[in-house]
């Protein structure tokens, strides 16, 4: 039997529930014949029921044909898949993404990713957002500012998040979390 859910929206003063939308992507991930849509763009700050219904139930019925129905439809946002750290950047990788972009009504550049370190001595906490982010297909470019020993990378975590990650079919990624072992 299918079950398919929806992310929480963005709302203001809700401190965990950045951490419980990443509950549910991952049960989502985890649960066979089940399915998530993202609902981080809707949302009003003070009150947590979307006004726009027909979006979200537009993009249940996507999962529904895809996942019930095997219709060749694209149902998901970006997924983010996996990381590798270069010389020249962190470079993000994406499923469900031909042409990763940004959602210009929000802004024309990619907003939501912020970048958590220490300064080079470790006697600093540095927290700041990511800039000059640059979009190859499916994959992100971050550029890495000099003097921070990267820890963590996070997208629109945050109970009423700025972000505007999109794919070709303008769906919105999901908020995700990336911990980094060691110093870079």
């Amino acid at each position: 039997f299918p079950f398919y859910t929806v992310q929480l929206p963005k709302i203001s003063n809700r401190s965990r529930w950045p951490e419980f939308r990443e509950s549910q992507r991952r049960l989502s991930e985890s649960i066979a014949n089940s399915g998530m849509v993202v609902t981080i763009d809707t949302g009003d700050s003070l009150d947590v029921h979307p006004r726009d219904k027909r979006q979200i139930g537009y993009r249940l019925s996507l999962v529904a044909l895809a996942k019930s129905y095997y219709r060749a439809v694209e149902y998901s946002g970006p997924v983010y898949s996996k990381y590798e750290l270069k010389q020249d950047g962190l470079y993000l990788y994406f499923n469900h993404a031909n042409a990763l972009q940004a959602d210009n009504t929000i802004a024309i550049d990619l907003k939501g990713f912020y970048l958590y370190g220490n300064n080079r001595s470790g006697t600093q906490e540095i927290i700041m957002e990511a800039k000059d982010i640059e979009i190859m297909n499916a994959k992100l470019k971050i550029p890495i500012p000099d003097g921070i020993q990267l820890k963590c990378l996070k997208y629109a975590w945050s109970p009423y998040p700025i972000s505007n990650l999109i794919n070709e079919a303008g769906l919105p990624a999901s908020p995700f979390k990336i911990e980094f072992s060691g110093n870079f």
